[in-house]
């Protein structure tokens, strides 16, 4: 759904807007706990930690936690957007499997933090943790990908079967009351009935295809977690990274 014309909506790149504020830490926790029952499941009072200032979520990681989230805001409507699995499968195929296939990208999220091997400050290794911002983005991606998956990231026939299980089971989760089945050529109409909303004047609705822009943020971020990670590395060992990651950016 537009993220400003309707309301603010909670997608992924707020789990990186918000990383100092600890939401890829709290996302970590709520995956953990769901589905490797280590600590306590999430709830309402969780949530709010993370959804604070906003009246709508989309996109992973929020999609994984459909009863959840249905149970923590009972009275919530769910906008459930009809895309054809194909299409979808090749979108992820040019946006996250291929910044996946980074061949260096592990490595510079091992660095971000850099390895706390050598420090032995507590106070220290909590404050670093919560400065990075790359390493626990790459993990929470990669849990993410093996939910999807069945443990299997790579398994791009397994994601389209759990595709297809996500729809099918929001479509059994969901009151019927309470779940519009939309598609994007379908404009504003829908659903700002279902929400009760004025259809925007003047706005046309958003046919954006973000593929491009997704991956060139994680170049970015790439690059520029690389180089404060660097800077709490050697002078030494510095230049030698740099030159292996300009070399291996790709996977060739």
């Amino acid at each position: 759904m537009p993220s400003t014309t309707l309301g603010i909506t909670y997608h992924m790149s707020e789990c990186i807007k918000h990383w100092q504020d600890r939401h890829l830490h709290y996302w970590d926790e709520a995956l953990k706990a769901k589905y490797t029952a280590q600590g306590k499941p999430y709830q309402v009072k969780e949530f709010n930690k993370i959804f604070k200032g906003y009246n709508a979520v989309s996109d992973i990681p929020s999609i994984l936690f459909v009863d959840d989230l249905l149970a923590a805001y009972p009275k919530a409507k769910v906008i459930l957007t009809n895309r054809n699995v194909d299409r979808w499968l090749k979108s992820m195929d040019s946006i996250f499997y291929a910044v996946m296939r980074w061949r260096t990208m592990g490595l510079v999220a091992y660095l971000d933090p850099v390895n706390l091997w050598h420090i032995t400050s507590l106070d220290r290794v909590k404050l670093i943790r919560r400065q990075a911002l790359l390493g626990p983005y790459w993990s929470l991606l990669h849990i993410v990908m093996g939910i999807w998956t069945g443990g299997n990231w790579k398994d791009q026939q397994a994601l389209r079967q759990g595709f297809l299980d996500h729809y099918k089971h929001v479509r059994a989760a969901v009151p019927e009351n309470r779940i519009l089945e939309f598609r994007s050529e379908d404009g504003w109409e829908p659903i700002c009935s279902f929400l009760q909303k004025p259809v925007p004047k003047d706005v046309p609705y958003p046919h954006v295809n973000e593929g491009v822009g997704v991956v060139q943020l994680h170049a970015f971020l790439y690059w520029i977690r690389l180089a404060k990670a660097l800077r709490r590395m050697t002078t030494v060992g510095a230049p030698i990274l740099v030159a292996i990651a300009a070399i291996w950016w790709y996977p060739g």
